[in-house]
């Protein structure tokens, strides 16, 4: 989740300084935009990257469940035991 949030601040910082330099924006606003884009980006990341892997852990569990279940035979013989 720290990966997440430092590209979604450095997306956000990164979005947010071309879109100023872009607009002619003063050099000290465009830092400030900047650096509330990269906070704000740091944070959508980490919101998004914690949806994701909610939905996939859900996916998971759901194919999981859904696999038929082994049968395990009632001898006296386990998976490791040698046959001689």
């Amino acid at each position: 989740m720290k990966l997440a949030t430092i590209w979604g601040g450095f997306v956000g910082f990164a979005v947010a300084f071309a879109a100023g330099l872009f607009a002619g924006r003063e050099p000290l606003m465009l830092l400030l935009d900047a650096c509330f884009a990269s906070a704000v980006g740091g944070w959508f990341f980490q919101w998004w990257h914690r949806m994701f892997l909610r939905s996939v852990r859900a996916a998971v569990s759901v194919q999981q469940a859904n696999l038929p279940r082994e049968e395990t035979p009632t001898g006296s013989e386990g998976k490791h035991t040698r046959r001689t």
